[in-house]
Order: C-alpha cells, then sequence, then structure tokens
C-alpha cells in the first residue's frame, strides 16, 4: 500500500510540476488531481500532442500537431465520401446556430456527410447518439 500511494505522489508531483511550466503570465491557475489528458483523444491527428492547460480555473487540455495548436473541431474525424458533401449547400455554422444537443450542452457541434448537425463529447471526442432523448425516472 505505501508503494502504491508513493507512486500516486510520484505521478501527481510530475504531472503538477510541468501543468506549472506550461502557465502563461497573468494566468489564473487550478490544482487538479488527474491530468486532463489522461482521456483526451485527437483522432483525426494521431500525431498531435496533449498538453494541459490549468488557465482560467479549469482542468483542460489542447492539442498540438506540428506547434499549432488544434481546436476541438480539427480532432474530429470525419468518414465522409467526397460525393456526400457536394450537395449539402448549408455551412457548419448554420446548422450548428439551428440545433442543440440538450442533453450534453457542452458538446462540439460539426456537419456530418448527410448535411446535418452531429453532437460530439469536448473530450473524448465521441459522437453523441442521445441529445435529445428523454428520461423519464
Amino acid at each position: 500500500m505505501r508503494c502504491f500511494v508513493s507512486t500516486i505522489l510520484v505521478a501527481f508531483f510530475v504531472s503538477h510540476t510541468s501543468a506549472k511550466s506550461m502557465v502563461s503570465v497573468g494566468c489564473t491557475q487550478v490544482n487538479c488531481l488527474v491530468n486532463p489528458c489522461i482521456s483526451a483523444m485527437c483522432p483525426r491527428d494521431s500525431g498531435a500532442v496533449c498538453k494541459p492547460n490549468y488557465c482560467g480555473g479549469s482542468c483542460d487540455f489542447d492539442f498540438f500537431s506540428n506547434g499549432e495548436k488544434l481546436t476541438r473541431r480539427q480532432c474530429i474525424l470525419d468518414f465522409c465520401p467526397l460525393s456526400h458533401n457536394l450537395f449539402c449547400d448549408k455551412t457548419e455554422e448554420s446548422l450548428c446556430a439551428a440545433n442543440t444537443c440538450r442533453n450534453h450542452p457542452q458538446a462540439i457541434c460539426r456537419k456530418d456527410c448527410y448535411c446535418t448537425a452531429v453532437f460530439h463529447d469536448p473530450v473524448t471526442l465521441l459522437q453523441y447518439d442521445d441529445c435529445n432523448a428523454v428520461y423519464q425516472l
């Protein structure tokens, strides 16, 4: 048990100290028990590097590829045949502005292959299929 506890403390210390080195000047930093990159994924760019972002009072993360910061939308993998997108006259912005994911208000919206708005988990980027489902107790 003693070995297990010391391993956790060492892992936390390493994570915490590396996070401090990435904090920008004037940033309100938060202490997190778990590195936010542990469950974060960027399926579109498997070489992207996840870096914890403790600024702004939250345990967040950012992905970087070739030195450039990626948005969460840029990490979502699309499997659209080219022919599907040719017939859609709506922009992603207009589709997402007209639709919501009631059960997951923090979801990331994207236009899919069939010109509809789809919503993704902001951390794992997995697609939600229950945005407007009604749950009964």
